[in-house]
């Protein structure tokens, strides 16, 4: 029976859409709200937000418990970075400010067996020693989802390179850096809209999987259109602000109060 981190990795790799949520709170309660939402991944934030490894643990724990793909963005591509997650049996890893298609080769080592990664079943990803060896080498590749973020600007012109590199699974484009990396604070300049056209481009052309971040539903539809397959859209923290404000604003109209 196909687990559901490697149906996720499947879905992914073939360019089926899915929906997913960056999580930055952490609280394995927001993973048991979100099981019964209808997306189809999560990732949960290493990178910007503050989870120790004991948290993550948790989070990934309920992640399992909701039959949630998770995710988690690594704060760095160090090798205990990349293996602390996959052993708690995160869906996969997303590496942060890939420039190079050296520094891909190298996090793609750390996560995948038969390069530098090192092997336990003991721990969650092997059913606490439940799963053989050879079993949990064979799941751990259909399991593993790697995906490298394009969020600078030196990326660009290693973008295929990045992209061919054997164990990357997909891109995901992080705009919103690429345009500081490019001394720009406005997403939607010129500049870095013909950056972001050569992401596109590139995906394309090696036919890699490009995910974006996507706030409505006409950003998914001009996505699409570009090439993307697969959307983040927007973070726990951003929707529980949004919802917040909107409930708060529609009780003072009612009780005729201002600002």
């Amino acid at each position: 029976m196909m687990t559901v981190n490697a149906l996720f990795r499947q879905r992914l790799i073939s360019r089926h859409p899915l929906m997913g949520l960056f999580v930055k709170t952490a609280s394995h309660q927001v993973i048991e709200v979100l099981e019964h939402s209808q997306l189809d991944f999560l990732i949960i934030d290493a990178e910007h937000a503050p989870f120790d490894r004991n948290v993550l643990d948790v989070m990934l724990l309920a992640a399992r418990a909701a039959n949630l793909p998770a995710i988690v963005r690594i704060p760095e591509p160090t090798e205990a970075a990349v293996l602390a997650p996959l052993d708690m049996g995160a869906a996969g890893i997303m590496i942060p400010h890939v420039q190079t298609a050296e520094q891909a080769v190298v996090a793609v080592g750390y996560a995948r067996y038969g390069g530098r990664r090192g092997f336990s079943n003991s721990p969650r990803a092997g059913f606490y020693g439940v799963r053989p060896i050879a079993m949990h080498l064979e799941a751990a590749r259909a399991e593993t989802s790697i995906i490298a973020m394009i969020e600078d600007n030196a990326a660009i012109d290693n973008l295929e390179a990045i992209a061919a590199v054997d164990g990357i699974d997909a891109l995901f484009l992080g705009r919103v850096d690429l345009a500081v990396t490019l001394a720009q604070s406005d997403v939607s300049h010129p500049e870095i809209e013909a950056a972001v056209q050569r992401v596109y481009a590139a995906a394309r052309r090696t036919s890699k999987p490009l995910g974006a971040l996507a706030g409505n539903a006409a950003a998914i539809t001009a996505l699409m259109a570009e090439g993307v397959g697969y959307f983040v859209l927007g973070t726990d923290q951003g929707l529980l602000r949004g919802a917040a404000t909107d409930v708060a604003a529609a009780a003072k109209a009612a009780a005729g109060l201002g600002r």
